[in-house]
């Protein structure tokens, strides 16, 4: 299993270059096609924005197009065989959506967790976030000064929910042949379990219970990659718990993980966990959707 057709929103900022070029190793990996795609904003009167003169306007339309011809020719210098790039106009998030739902054919979005800041400000904070809650495929999303390499190591939070069962499915295709794969369960505890008996004998049962868990999806998982799999429970906050391991050394290339999670006492994944990690992981995070998500809202 591999990608084939991958969407690359982009804004010229260093963070969406470097998502562009783990594109383009992905799009090269599966010989997959990539769509390249700028979306224009020149602001909103009804929210107060500078309204930029028609023929100012036309030069941002040129120098636009400018670095698209650009990055396709970077594309084709790095060896992706099916590229093309598209320029639109308004705001980001409604036209990124309008593409992705225009087109069942994108089985993954690659994304920068930053943008332009200022007037023409893209892809910063609320948009990368939009895409990661509501794409139609899974998400990939490339931190600050994370350069496209091979995903070698990866983690995969765990929670036993349908969303981490998502990211489980997902691991065949986005790992390479000689990857080495870490499940990881965090017990969510509360801190009074540290300090009374009955509560500890109780975390222990639930530690047992995650171990045997995990064992029973790591073996599921084996027989559908050449990439050794391992497993690992630890205790604490979620995003804490997945951030400490990320910092670890070896580092860890690739997050896989669902999008959401359980809630209460064993809440891994649920939305904002994903999204923090999605921000502040060492390595690019990929999210997981549903094969049949529901109906998107802006």
């Amino acid at each position: 299993m591999r990608f084939h057709q991958i969407l690359c929103p982009i804004d010229f900022s260093p963070s969406s270059r470097r998502a562009l070029r783990t594109a383009a190793r992905l799009a090269k990996r599966d010989h997959a096609g990539l769509v390249i795609l700028h979306v224009g904003y020149a602001g909103d009167p009804g929210l107060g924005d500078y309204q930029f003169s028609t023929e100012i306007l036309a030069n941002v339309v040129t120098d636009e197009r400018r670095h698209l011809d650009d990055a396709l020719i970077e594309m084709k210098q790095l060896g992706v065989d099916h590229v093309s790039a598209e320029l639109l106009r308004g705001h980001p998030w409604p036209q990124i959506s309008e593409r992705l739902d225009g087109d069942p054919t994108l089985d993954l979005v690659v994304i920068g967790a930053r943008g332009r800041t200022g007037a023409s400000r893209f892809l910063f904070g609320s948009v990368a976030e939009k895409v990661i809650r509501h794409a139609p495929c899974p998400v990939l999303v490339t931190g600050e000064g994370i350069e496209a390499l091979p995903f070698r190591r990866i983690l995969c939070p765990v929670d036993f929910s349908a969303g981490s069962q998502h990211a489980l499915d997902l691991i065949p295709k986005a790992i390479d042949p000689s990857s080495e794969v870490t499940l990881l369960h965090v017990l969510d505890a509360p801190p009074s379990y540290a300090k009374e008996p009955s509560l500890r004998t109780f975390e222990d049962d639930l530690d047992r219970e995650a171990a045997s868990q995990l064992t029973k999806a790591a073996d599921a998982l084996r027989p559908n990659v050449t990439a050794s799999v391992g497993t690992r429970v630890v205790v604490g906050h979620p995003s804490e718990e997945i951030l400490r391991v990320l910092e670890a050394s070896p580092p860890f290339d690739l997050v896989i993980m669902g999008s959401h999670g359980r809630t209460g006492l064993k809440r891994v994944l649920l939305g904002s966990v994903a999204e923090r990690i999605a921000h502040h992981a060492p390595c690019p995070v990929l999210i997981a959707r549903p094969a049949d998500p529901e109906p998107r809202t802006s």
